[in-house]
């Protein structure tokens, strides 16, 4: 007797209803975006000026010049970046109302129109401060544009026999769309006093815009004048003073493990062999990580001794850069082949990691 045949259907497609895509879409773009981001680590590190050394203690905020039509524009730039410098703690600073006790306000603003010698000069005699601060305001304005716009506006209204809503009309309005706006540049440039020389100068002018728009905007145009100066002090700061600055780093492309560096590229592998004689953990960290001290060790996966160490201090120069360590020297410490894990410290914690084989 013959089997019967048995009715297996194909399975068939599902197809999602619109308004549950509509929903899942924008949910799955924001999990494609997390997983972009997977791997990246954030580092606090010390940011050093390029000049700094160490060695100027002592300075002092003169009152800036002013190249704006906006009266005492140089003295609030001055005063509130003597008082964040002084906040800082880089250096010891003497602000415009110290320099005023020295010497009175006529004679300051006429050695403030000298070259940078004859400023060191005057300041020399006064013999309490190191470096001089000094700097222009060559923009500082707060403007304002008004834009007369109309527009028509819907009226809803609600069919009780289909019941839905429907447009039954529009009503107009006339109205005001203000747009205000900041804008602050200056130049800046330090001086030593000892011989005139300039420690460091911005090359171009520190400038920032902020502006607030509708119907009314949220701030006005002094408002928005002052939050840009905010930031052009802020930028002044970070230029000239030591200060903490948090970093982004990605595991899988800024610590790993290469054989060889050929034609200035490094050939990346995470398998070596136990008699490989030389293998590299690379590292690539943003200039800004100069002068900071960090760590490197490897382990043995899933045990705690060091098999390798190395502490160093990191130049801007460097970029990226490769740590030599010898992959028989490390099988024979660990008592024979397997898996290993590099660790990058900034701090007591690791920071990134990346696992190895030696076969």
């Amino acid at each position: 007797m013959r089997d019967k045949p048995h009715n297996n259907p194909q399975p068939r497609a599902t197809v999602l209803p619109k308004n549950i895509l509509r929903i899942l879409c924008p949910v799955l773009l924001m999990f494609l975006l997390l997983a972009s981001g997977c791997g990246e680590k954030t580092i606090v590190i010390t940011n050093y000026p390029s000049f700094y050394q160490g060695k100027i203690k002592t300075i002092a905020v003169a009152p800036f010049r002013n190249a704006t039509g906006v009266r005492n524009a140089g003295n609030i730039i001055s005063d509130t970046l003597a008082g964040r410098i002084a906040a800082n703690g880089t250096y010891k600073v003497y602000n415009r109302n110290d320099l005023l006790v020295l010497q009175n306000e006529r004679d300051l603003r006429t050695e403030l129109g000298l070259d940078n010698a004859a400023i060191a000069a005057k300041f020399r005699n006064v013999g309490k401060v190191q470096a001089v601060l000094v700097g222009t305001v060559t923009n500082f304005s707060a403007t304002q544009q008004n834009d007369k716009r109309f527009e028509r506006i819907p009226i809803q209204a609600y069919n009780p026999r289909t019941r839905q809503m429907y447009i039954s009309g529009y009503r107009s309005r006339n109205y005001t769309f203000t747009k205000n706006e900041g804008n602050v540049a200056v130049t800046a440039t330090l001086i030593r006093v000892s011989d005139g020389l300039p420690l460091f100068a911005t090359p171009t002018a520190i400038s920032d815009r902020r502006f607030a728009q509708g119907s009314p905007p949220s701030a006005d145009r002094f408002a928005c004048r002052s939050a840009a100066a905010s930031q052009v002090v802020a930028k002044l700061v970070r230029i000239f003073c030591v200060t903490r600055q948090t970093i982004t780093v990605k595991e899988s492309r800024d610590f790993r493990t290469a054989s060889s560096l050929y034609d200035n590229k490094w050939d990346f592998t995470d398998s070596f062999k136990s008699t490989d004689a030389q293998g590299y953990l690379v590292l690539r960290l943003p200039a800004s990580c100069d002068r900071n001290r960090f760590r490197i060790t490897i382990i043995r996966k899933g045990t705690r001794e060091s098999l390798f160490e190395h502490k160093f201090v990191w130049t801007k120069k460097f970029g990226g850069f490769g740590y030599g360590f010898k992959p028989s020297k490390i099988v024979e410490k660990a008592g024979g082949p397997g898996e290993f894990v590099a660790k990058f410290y900034s701090g007591p914690a690791p920071v990134m990691t990346h696992k190895f084989r030696i076969r």
